[in-house]
Protein backbone atom coordinates (compact mmCIF):
# COMPACT_ATOMS: atom_id res chain seq x y z
CA UNK A 1 0.00 0.00 0.00
CA UNK A 2 3.05 2.19 1.34
CA UNK A 3 4.65 1.78 -2.45
CA UNK A 4 1.34 2.36 -4.05
CA UNK A 5 0.89 5.93 -1.96
CA UNK A 6 4.22 6.81 -3.09
CA UNK A 7 4.15 6.29 -6.89
CA UNK A 8 0.85 8.25 -6.85
CA UNK A 9 2.46 11.24 -5.16
CA UNK A 10 5.11 10.95 -7.56
CA UNK A 11 3.64 11.01 -10.54
CA UNK A 12 0.73 13.82 -9.03
CA UNK A 13 4.00 15.71 -8.68
CA UNK A 14 5.01 15.33 -12.11
CA UNK A 15 1.90 16.35 -13.38
CA UNK A 16 1.57 19.52 -11.27
CA UNK A 17 5.14 20.62 -12.07
CA UNK A 18 4.89 19.98 -15.69
CA UNK A 19 1.36 21.91 -16.21
CA UNK A 20 3.22 25.35 -15.52
CA UNK A 21 3.47 28.00 -17.31
CA UNK A 22 4.43 26.92 -21.29
CA UNK A 23 5.38 29.58 -24.01
CA UNK A 24 3.41 30.09 -27.34
CA UNK A 25 4.74 29.16 -30.63
CA UNK A 26 5.96 32.34 -31.90
CA UNK A 27 5.88 34.07 -35.46
CA UNK A 28 8.53 32.78 -37.73
CA UNK A 29 11.82 34.90 -37.82
CA UNK A 30 11.57 37.66 -41.13
CA UNK A 31 13.55 37.69 -44.24
CA UNK A 32 17.00 39.26 -43.86
CA UNK A 33 17.65 42.93 -44.92
CA UNK A 34 19.89 43.56 -47.51
CA UNK A 35 23.83 44.01 -46.22
CA UNK A 36 24.43 47.50 -45.64
CA UNK A 37 28.21 48.85 -46.21
CA UNK A 38 29.12 47.86 -42.71
CA UNK A 39 28.50 44.21 -43.91
CA UNK A 40 25.98 43.96 -41.45
CA UNK A 41 22.14 43.02 -42.60
CA UNK A 42 19.39 42.47 -39.44
CA UNK A 43 15.59 40.91 -39.38
CA UNK A 44 12.89 40.80 -36.72
CA UNK A 45 13.12 37.47 -34.72
CA UNK A 46 10.88 36.54 -31.63
CA UNK A 47 11.74 34.45 -28.59
CA UNK A 48 9.86 33.01 -25.62
CA UNK A 49 10.84 32.28 -22.51
CA UNK A 50 10.80 32.57 -18.75
CA UNK A 51 12.47 35.82 -18.75
CA UNK A 52 10.07 36.79 -21.41
CA UNK A 53 7.08 35.91 -19.18
CA UNK A 54 6.52 32.84 -21.31
CA UNK A 55 4.94 35.74 -23.88
CA UNK A 56 6.42 35.93 -27.55
CA UNK A 57 8.49 39.22 -27.87
CA UNK A 58 10.39 40.20 -31.15
CA UNK A 59 13.71 41.35 -31.27
CA UNK A 60 16.36 42.80 -34.32
CA UNK A 61 18.92 40.22 -34.86
CA UNK A 62 22.20 41.20 -36.76
CA UNK A 63 25.16 39.25 -38.42
CA UNK A 64 27.90 39.65 -40.03
CA UNK A 65 27.73 39.71 -44.41
CA UNK A 66 30.36 37.53 -45.67
CA UNK A 67 33.45 39.96 -46.65
CA UNK A 68 34.97 37.04 -49.19
CA UNK A 69 34.18 35.36 -52.11
CA UNK A 70 35.63 31.42 -51.91
CA UNK A 71 36.42 28.91 -54.51
CA UNK A 72 37.84 25.59 -54.71
CA UNK A 73 39.85 24.18 -57.61
CA UNK A 74 38.90 21.48 -59.81
CA UNK A 75 41.92 19.57 -59.16
CA UNK A 76 43.60 20.36 -55.78
CA UNK A 77 43.52 21.97 -52.68
CA UNK A 78 43.79 25.19 -54.53
CA UNK A 79 41.46 28.41 -53.54
CA UNK A 80 40.37 31.47 -55.55
CA UNK A 81 39.71 34.01 -52.45
CA UNK A 82 37.71 37.65 -53.37
CA UNK A 83 37.92 40.01 -50.83
CA UNK A 84 36.62 42.94 -50.01
CA UNK A 85 33.14 41.96 -50.72
CA UNK A 86 29.62 42.05 -49.55
CA UNK A 87 27.73 38.73 -49.50
CA UNK A 88 28.46 38.50 -52.82
CA UNK A 89 28.63 41.98 -54.51
CA UNK A 90 31.70 44.08 -54.70
CA UNK A 91 32.44 47.44 -55.95
CA UNK A 92 35.89 49.60 -56.16
CA UNK A 93 39.24 47.86 -56.03
CA UNK A 94 38.74 44.29 -55.14
CA UNK A 95 41.73 41.14 -54.54
CA UNK A 96 41.49 38.50 -55.87
CA UNK A 97 44.18 35.46 -54.63
CA UNK A 98 44.98 31.92 -55.43
CA UNK A 99 46.33 29.74 -52.69
CA UNK A 100 47.21 26.90 -52.18
CA UNK A 101 48.43 26.46 -55.93
CA UNK A 102 50.23 23.21 -56.96
CA UNK A 103 53.88 22.74 -56.34
CA UNK A 104 54.83 23.26 -60.21
CA UNK A 105 52.81 26.36 -60.66
CA UNK A 106 55.24 28.82 -62.63
CA UNK A 107 52.46 31.09 -63.04
CA UNK A 108 49.16 32.34 -62.82
CA UNK A 109 46.52 33.87 -65.12
CA UNK A 110 43.60 36.14 -64.14
CA UNK A 111 40.98 36.49 -65.62
CA UNK A 112 37.53 38.15 -65.54
CA UNK A 113 34.80 38.22 -67.49
CA UNK A 114 30.93 39.18 -67.74
CA UNK A 115 28.77 36.20 -67.26
CA UNK A 116 30.71 32.68 -67.50
CA UNK A 117 33.95 31.58 -68.47
CA UNK A 118 34.38 28.78 -70.89
CA UNK A 119 37.54 27.10 -69.71
CA UNK A 120 37.58 24.94 -72.73
CA UNK A 121 38.36 27.91 -74.90
CA UNK A 122 41.15 29.46 -73.33
CA UNK A 123 42.04 33.18 -72.21
CA UNK A 124 42.02 36.32 -74.44
CA UNK A 125 44.60 38.66 -75.60
CA UNK A 126 45.59 41.00 -72.48
CA UNK A 127 45.06 38.80 -69.90
CA UNK A 128 47.09 39.68 -66.46
CA UNK A 129 49.65 36.80 -65.53
CA UNK A 130 51.13 36.86 -62.18
CA UNK A 131 54.48 34.65 -63.09
CA UNK A 132 56.23 35.33 -59.34
CA UNK A 133 54.78 33.49 -57.14
CA UNK A 134 57.63 34.86 -54.30
CA UNK A 135 54.16 37.21 -53.11
CA UNK A 136 51.72 35.55 -53.78
CA UNK A 137 49.96 34.49 -56.50
CA UNK A 138 47.47 37.86 -56.49
CA UNK A 139 46.08 40.93 -58.84
CA UNK A 140 44.13 43.19 -57.95
CA UNK A 141 41.25 44.61 -60.07
CA UNK A 142 39.49 48.14 -60.26
CA UNK A 143 35.95 47.01 -60.65
CA UNK A 144 35.29 51.00 -61.64
CA UNK A 145 36.31 50.01 -65.13
CA UNK A 146 33.66 47.41 -65.45
CA UNK A 147 29.76 48.00 -66.12
CA UNK A 148 27.78 46.52 -63.01
CA UNK A 149 26.49 43.36 -63.79
CA UNK A 150 27.10 39.42 -63.04
CA UNK A 151 30.91 38.68 -63.81
CA UNK A 152 33.01 35.19 -63.14
CA UNK A 153 36.25 35.65 -62.02
CA UNK A 154 38.93 32.64 -62.81
CA UNK A 155 42.48 32.31 -61.71
CA UNK A 156 44.35 29.37 -63.69
CA UNK A 157 47.72 27.63 -62.38
CA UNK A 158 50.43 26.70 -64.91
CA UNK A 159 53.77 25.18 -65.71
CA UNK A 160 53.58 27.67 -68.88
CA UNK A 161 50.96 28.55 -71.12
CA UNK A 162 51.84 27.07 -74.19
CA UNK A 163 50.02 24.54 -76.52
CA UNK A 164 51.15 21.18 -75.00
CA UNK A 165 51.13 22.84 -71.67
CA UNK A 166 47.68 21.78 -69.95
CA UNK A 167 46.94 23.50 -66.81
CA UNK A 168 47.69 22.41 -63.21
CA UNK A 169 44.70 23.57 -61.94
CA UNK A 170 41.95 26.49 -62.22
CA UNK A 171 39.15 27.65 -59.98
CA UNK A 172 36.51 30.50 -60.31
CA UNK A 173 33.48 32.49 -58.91
CA UNK A 174 31.00 34.72 -59.63
CA UNK A 175 30.20 38.19 -58.00
CA UNK A 176 28.19 40.96 -59.10
CA UNK A 177 29.90 44.41 -59.70
CA UNK A 178 27.35 47.00 -57.94
CA UNK A 179 29.70 50.59 -57.96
Amino acid sequence: MKLKLVCLIILLSFLLLGCGPKCPECQVSGIWSACNDDAVKTRTAYQCSEQTNFECQSFEEEVQCKTEVTAKGRVTDSQLRIYPTIEKNVKGIINVEYLNVPEDTEAVIFIIQSGKIDMEQGVGQNTPIDSDGSDGWNIMYDTTEYNNGLYTIAAVAGKGFGDNQPPLDAASAQVIIKN
